[in-house]
């Protein structure tokens, strides 16, 4: 009897912790892809950039400083602007609303733009405006390489579906 009572226990206790481990939600795994391609384009711009121990912790520092805000400028982005101006509730937008929209897109550009700016001027503190400059290639060569990865992903996703369908 005291057998049947621990294995019931024991069973409900993996089954508790399977649930558990498959509630990750989708938010959940966004969050951590993201910070998986921050990682990547950390250790990217370390390696191309071939900085110094000490150039590298102060990079990575001021980096994920402005990634993080950076990031809550674009949520806020989205939250504040493009939700509001939906297809379907775009046309029925009035002239108030529309102005104040106007308002909040050109505040959030300017955060955005002085945010570049002030980290522009961090990197020029910690590297050499050499590196500053292949900073600013590499990052557009990491995100270009991105894209094509996700347009790759995509059109494999498509094939496959399409197969999957016949």
């Amino acid at each position: 009897m005291k057998t049947k009572v621990s294995l019931f226990l024991l069973s409900l206790l993996f089954s508790f912790t399977g649930l558990q481990a498959q509630s990750l939600t989708k938010a959940d795994n966004a969050k951590t892809k993201k910070e998986k391609i921050l990682e990547k384009k950390l250790e990217f711009f370390k390696k191309n950039l071939e900085l110094t121990p000490k150039e590298a912790a102060k990079f990575e520092k001021a980096y994920m400083n402005y990634a993080e805000k950076k990031q809550s400028i674009r949520k806020t982005y989205r939250k504040e602007f493009f939700m509001k101006i939906n297809k379907e509730n775009f046309k029925n937008i009035s002239n108030e609303e529309a102005l104040k929209l106007l308002e909040i897109k050109q505040k959030l550009d300017r955060q955005a733009n002085d945010l570049d700016e002030s980290f522009a001027k961090e990197l020029i503190e910690i590297l050499p405006p050499n590196k500053v400059l292949m900073f600013y290639q590499l990052n557009r060569k990491f995100n270009k390489k991105m894209i094509q990865r996700l347009k790759h992903r995509k059109m494999q996703n498509r094939r496959r579906e399409m197969r999957d369908n016949k």
